[in-house]
C-alpha cells in the first residue's frame, strides 16, 4: 500500500493582478522575504520544479484572493 507525504503551500498577494507576493507559507511555517520572492507569477515555475524535481505532484489548486493554496503529494 503506497503512502504519501503531503505539502500545502500558501500564497499571500495584491495588487491589482495579484502579482505582488506578500507571504508564502509552506505546511504552516512562514517563509523568509527572498524565499517568498521565488513565488511571484514571474518566477513561480522555478519553485514548482524544485519540488518537481524532489518527487512532489501538484494535485490540487484552491484560489480563494488574496490567498492560493497549492497541494502536493508525494511516496513516502
Amino acid at each position: 500500500m503506497v503512502k504519501w507525504e503531503y505539502k500545502l503551500v500558501e500564497i499571500w498577494s495584491h495588487g491589482e493582478f495579484y502579482d505582488e507576493i506578500l507571504n508564502v507559507v509552506v505546511n504552516g511555517k512562514e517563509l523568509f522575504r527572498e524565499e517568498a520572492g521565488a513565488w511571484s507569477n514571474r518566477t513561480r515555475h522555478e519553485p514548482l520544479n524544485e519540488l518537481g524535481n524532489d518527487g512532489w505532484e501538484l494535485i490540487r489548486i484552491i484560489q480563494d484572493l488574496p490567498r492560493e493554496f497549492l497541494y502536493f503529494k508525494r511516496d513516502l
